[in-house]
């Protein structure tokens, strides 16, 4: 066999050239060919000369580029490479530190990905932090809407507000096309059920999310149609007869195929036909649930249908404006409505919020107490960490001293135990995101309905914060050991005594007070944590919350609310049912105590009336619920029949 007849990669003698002159790339080469030749001419041959020129000019490859390298790359080379070693030697001094490190960067990642996803993590729209909810708060709701008389005041004379919508999204409809008119539905119906470990779910077939939505809503949030238009203010104005949608990008491709004429083709939403106008780009969405079907809102036209909370209404600051100005503003605005109506204003206040803050709610200040919880966590083994790492490089003092009398300086010693740090730091993240790739996906199992919990996930943003910690958890960690290594002196570490002993008895003392007081504090918290938890569990509600269920029928059910109750009544375990509606069982639906409708109550001692919330439910929905009266009791079924719910 002859070296004509065997070659290279051109593939890898190309990549060869690139890391190099070609003179040079072509010498090493050239180098390599003759030692095969020679082998091949001892009778030594290779037993497949190809892969084993190709091997060999990978590696001159190699050699060639790290020479090349600047003398700080090539020093980090061995830095490392000592490091390893230094870890190889002691195995269980290594391994404790992997565990301890894995196991609280773990804690973190894990903690991390549901906090950013629900809390931190900006909403996708363009100038998101300028999406403000526009609402009021009074002593009896904290939380309320707007009038439409109050929302075109605002809308009209409010100039810190860029763009204004109302929005009424969520509805469920049964959506069909062309000529497949969908069945109309009924209101939903609510009822409770006292039942151990029975869940009762039904959803129509062709069922979708509709958002009713005003003009305004689109420019607040940013969208732009993709394929069309919106529906115009005329349009708007004449809803109910208008009959005009905006569908979604992903009910565009579902149903239709993606089809730019779409336009023009008609759905039916529920009952009613409608006339496709404009498809929304992908990704426009609504982030409480993903809304198939767009059309608009009758709310400044029918003002009573805006029901006893108000509007919900949406708001755009313009660049530079605070919520704090525009609801200056809007006090201002309204003052002459105020003055007009003393009643209807009294003690109102108007209340501007960031949307992302209203949608997470309460969740924000526990997901960041248990971030900063996990965060002591992680220093705790860190501090662990440390302690091993000075007792570690104790233990190598002699070692050290040989080094430096060889002629090692203080800072290469230094950095090569700062390596070693971050070695095993960054082996530590790795093992952590195996963990926490279990983690993830079992508390998705564990954590309750939370905003945005469907997307905690292990993405670039989690994966570039774990790997930040670990570089920052192994400097944490490294950072005394290393300054220890080089204040000492090779005379003192010869001799394993002096100032290098003392020192590092000094800072094991300030870690195991740093570690006590981080524990001590860990356990207050953890203890006021479960205590409010436990409190919280016991809390007397009014009613009895074992073994109580909700199940709600939306629009796409026929029947009638004594149809509901004598199904689930059928069902094996059912031990009482009962129904309520429009609304929700105490202190379950979203809004406050779940009722959806409100009266005033006039006194007949002359004092100002007062507005109250309002249920509609059937006779045993006490009983059910295990709500007990003071006096008096429940109506009779006689005047149940008198007033269906």
């Amino acid at each position: 066999m002859t070296r004509d007849r065997v070659r290279p990669a051109r593939l890898l003698v190309t990549l060869f050239r690139f890391t190099c002159t070609r003179d040079v790339a072509d010498a090493a080469i050239g180098d390599v060919l003759e030692e095969l030749d020679a082998r091949i001419a001892a009778g030594n041959a290779p037993r497949s000369p190809s892969a084993w020129l190709n091997a060999h000019v990978l590696r001159a490859a190699a050699s060639t580029f790290v020479a090349g390298l600047p003398a700080a790359l090539r020093a980090a080379r061995y830095v490392i490479r000592d490091a390893a070693r230094g870890l190889a030697r002691s195995p269980a001094h290594a391994l404790f530190i992997l565990g301890i490190l894995a196991v609280g960067i773990s804690a973190a990642t894990v903690t991390f990905s549901v906090v950013d996803a629900v809390v931190l993590r900006p909403l996708p729209y363009a100038h998101s932090e300028r999406i403000v909810e526009i609402g009021a708060t009074t002593p009896e709701l904290p939380r309320t809407g707007l009038t439409v008389e109050q929302f075109q005041t605002i809308r009209d004379h409010v100039p810190g507000l860029e763009a204004i919508g109302i929005s009424l999204v969520g509805l469920g409809y049964n959506v069909s096309i062309g000529d497949e008119a969908g069945a109309s539905a009924p209101r939903g119906v609510t009822a409770t059920a006292g039942v151990p470990n029975v869940a009762f779910a039904a959803k129509a077939s062709g069922e979708l999310g509709v958002g009713r939505v005003t003009l305004g809503y689109f420019k607040v949030l940013g969208f732009t149609p993709l394929v069309g238009r919106f529906w115009s203010p005329d349009e708007e104005a004449h809803a109910d007869g208008a009959n005009v949608s905006v569908i979604s990008y992903d009910f565009w491709q579902r149903a239709f195929g993606g089809d730019p004429r779409v336009i023009g083709r008609e759905i039916h939403v529920g009952n009613e036909p409608s006339r496709i106008i404009g498809v929304l780009p992908q990704g426009a969405d609504e982030p409480n649930m993903p809304i198939a079907v767009w059309q608009p809102s009758d709310a400044l036209a029918h003002a009573s249908r805006s029901g006893p909370f108000g509007l919900y209404v949406l708001g755009r600051l313009r660049a530079g404006v605070n919520p704090a100005q525009v609801t200056a503003q809007i006090e201002s605005a309204l003052a002459p409505l105020a003055a007009a109506h003393p009643e209807t204003f009294r003690n109102w206040r108007p209340r501007v919020q960031p949307w992302l803050d209203m949608l997470v709610g309460d969740a924000r200040t526990w997901m960041l107490l248990l971030l900063g919880i996990v965060g002591l966590v992680v220093l705790i083994a860190c501090v662990n960490a440390a302690n091993v790492m000075l007792t570690r490089s104790a233990e190598r003092a002699h070692e050290l001293a040989i080094r430096a009398s060889l002629g090692a300086s203080r800072r290469r010693l230094a950095t090569s135990l700062l390596c070693e740090s971050l070695l095993l730091s960054i082996a530590a993240s790795a093992c952590a995101l195996l963990f926490s790739t279990w983690g993830i996906g079992a508390i998705a199992h564990v954590l309750p309905p939370l905003f945005r919990s469907q997307e905690i996930a292990l993405n670039g943003r989690v994966f570039t914060t774990s790997l930040a910690a670990a570089v920052a958890t192994g400097l944490l960690f490294g950072a005394v050991p290393a300054w220890q290594a080089s204040r000492a002196s090779v005379t003192d570490m010869l001799k394993d005594a002096g100032t290098s002993t003392t020192g590092r008895r000094r800072w094991r003392s300030a870690f195991l007070v740093i570690e006590v007081a981080s524990i001590g504090v860990l356990l207050v918290v953890s203890t006021l944590v479960i205590a409010s938890f436990v409190r919280v569990t016991t809390l007397d509600l009014g009613f009895d919350r074992s073994h109580l269920l909700t199940v709600s029928t939306l629009h796409g059910y026929q029947g009638t609310v004594e149809d509901v109750q004598r199904h689930l009544a059928a069902i094996p375990g059912i031990t009482g049912v009962a129904a309520v509606r429009n609304g929700m069982p105490p202190l379950v639906g979203m809004v406050y105590g779940g009722a959806w409708d409100e009266t005033t109550i006039a006194r007949v001692d002359g004092r100002a009336a007062s507005k109250v919330e309002t249920y509609r439910v059937t006779p045993n929905y006490f009983a059910v619920s295990g709500m007990t009266f003071q006096r008096g009791s429940t109506w009779t079924a006689d005047d149940a029949d008198a007033h269906p719910i």
